[in-house]
């Protein structure tokens, strides 16, 4: 892991590069961005919690449409969270909303821990573990001066 320290006017930020699975992500990720994911041995690069969510939507989509649809437009499946997560009307989601393919939408207004959850919550309900995916991430602390 590497640290990088950055001045910003009179505050400091500290800089620190981690890689682990989404199972081993406990701690606060308010501050922090993924930038890339490995999954079944290939790498996807992202910008945000909110699109690494949505990339693995629509990897699961491409591994068996069928049942990802049965899936996620069954009431059963929003037990996960507390609202619809995916439609096939967009108006029915939040603001926040990305297509994934096979016109479903999905909920993407969610902070940062919230959607690790709701990524882990979504490989399970497909048999497949949260060991299977490792994010690579910065997180950026503020340091006492």
């Amino acid at each position: 892991d590497e640290v990088v320290i950055e001045y910003f006017d009179d505050a400091v930020f500290e800089e620190e590069e981690r890689t682990l699975v989404l199972s081993q992500i406990t701690d606060d990720v308010k501050f922090s961005n993924p930038y890339s994911f490995k999954f079944h041995g290939d790498t996807y690069l992202v910008k945000s919690w909110r699109t690494l969510f949505v990339k693995i939507c629509k990897i699961l989509l491409m591994m068996n449409e069928e049942k990802f649809e049965q899936k996620v437009l069954s009431k059963d499946f929003h037990d996960i969270g507390v609202r619809t997560l995916f439609s096939k009307n967009k108006n029915e989601l939040e603001d926040y909303s990305a297509l994934i393919g096979n016109g479903i939408y999905v909920d993407t207004c969610f902070d940062a821990k919230s959607t690790i959850v709701r990524t882990v919550n979504m490989l399970k309900a497909f048999d497949l573990s949260a060991d299977d995916v490792a994010v690579s991430f910065k997180v950026r602390e503020t340091l006492d001066e």
